[in-house]
């Protein structure tokens, strides 16, 4: 399973994460392999968001920031992969600069959901 997290503020890195989230989603045999989880204030704007952007995964909202707050992340979005286990087995921040690094990412992504 995949984990993604984003406050939903940085346009080129979310534009970057869903398309290749939704890649990965169609690419995989289950459909409920990716979870997003959004820190904002506001369900309603999540919600446009969501649907506005044609996501094709569930997305859960963190508006109290609980999940954050329990996390030291330096940057957003960011990929966690979890295993059977439930452990956490490898994590990527996406960077929109660098698109080869995250389509080698969502490559290595495809073939963890699928195996």
């Amino acid at each position: 399973m995949i984990f993604v997290y984003t406050d939903i503020s940085c346009n080129a890195c979310t534009d970057s994460l869903i398309e290749n989230c939704n890649l990965l989603v169609n690419k995989s045999k289950g459909k409920n392999t990716i979870i997003g989880i959004a820190y904002s204030k506001d369900l309603n704007y999540l919600r446009r968001f969501t649907r506005i952007n044609k996501i094709q995964f569930p997305f859960l909202l963190d508006d109290s920031a609980k999940f954050i707050k329990n996390i030291p992340l330096k940057t957003l979005p960011v990929i966690l992969m979890v295993d059977e286990n439930h452990l956490i087995t490898n994590s990527y921040y996406i960077n929109p600069q660098v698109k080869e690094l995250n389509h080698a990412f969502f490559e290595a992504a495809s073939i963890f959901l699928n195996n």
